[in-house]
């Protein structure tokens, strides 16, 4: 006969017990939403380890490097996980870019038509980092710690103060976007220039990152022939 035995008052206790305090660990496990930066917080002021020299491929990740997941809002107020993205199976192209770039600013009709091309193999974003060639400020590029206006940005009247809150910041990738007619979701680094430190401090990087989170192709400079010649072949091996 099987005999069934009534749990004990400290069976109960410890039953109950782990229980109540599991709860709170499961629903923390859920919450995916990570809080969008304060409007006022303040914008960090970063001088590039890469020197004026711009030795910046030595920065951040390299090639097979596998990449931390990050958080990061787009002009919309729109979430970005780069683990989410990457569920999607495809691979994610980060391409960093800033108003006062005069490099990101040339470079952005071969963003678009090289985008447009792979737009169906690749999803593609454009990060939004600290201005390079601030008005107000010393350029976090300077070799003397002075302002630095790009003479290409005193031809073409472009001018802009560096951010000092997050929603400066917000305000003018807004406007850099709308200006040039960005057509890619363009993420805003947050107020301590996580972004830009982690990933290797150039205006104008690009990285190819796979759905393992693994760099599969880095450029400090974007280059639109070598970039559109190794997406090829990564998307003629899928």
């Amino acid at each position: 006969m099987l005999i069934m035995h009534r749990p004990s008052s400290q069976l109960k206790f410890f039953y109950y017990s782990a229980l109540l305090f599991s709860i709170p660990i499961i629903f923390g496990c859920s919450a995916s939403k990570v809080a969008i930066s304060s409007p006022s917080a303040n914008i960090s002021y970063n001088v590039t380890s890469g020197g004026i020299s711009g030795n910046w491929g030595e920065l951040g990740f390299q090639k097979g490097d596998r990449v931390p997941d990050f958080t990061l809002y787009d002009t919309d107020g729109k979430q970005f996980d780069l683990s989410s993205e990457l569920k999607l199976r495809k691979p994610v192209v980060l391409i960093t870019a800033s108003y006062t770039c005069d490099v990101s600013r040339y470079n952005i009709p071969a963003i678009k038509s090289i985008s447009s091309k792979y737009k169906n193999e690749f999803n593609f974003f454009m990060v939004y980092l600290i201005e390079p060639h601030p008005a107000d400020a010393p350029s976090p590029y300077s070799a003397d710690g002075k302002i630095w206006l790009a003479t290409a940005n005193i031809r073409d009247h472009v001018e802009a103060n560096q951010p000092k809150t997050y929603q400066q910041r917000v305000d003018i990738s807004k406007k850099w976007k709308q200006t040039y007619n960005i057509n890619l979701p363009v993420l805003i680094d947050n107020p301590k220039n996580i972004f830009w430190s982690d990933f290797g401090e150039a205006p104008n990087m690009a990285y190819v990152i796979l759905p393992n989170r693994t760099v599969y192709y880095k450029q400090p400079w974007f280059n639109q022939p070598l970039l559109d010649q190794e997406l090829q072949a990564l998307a003629g091996n899928h």
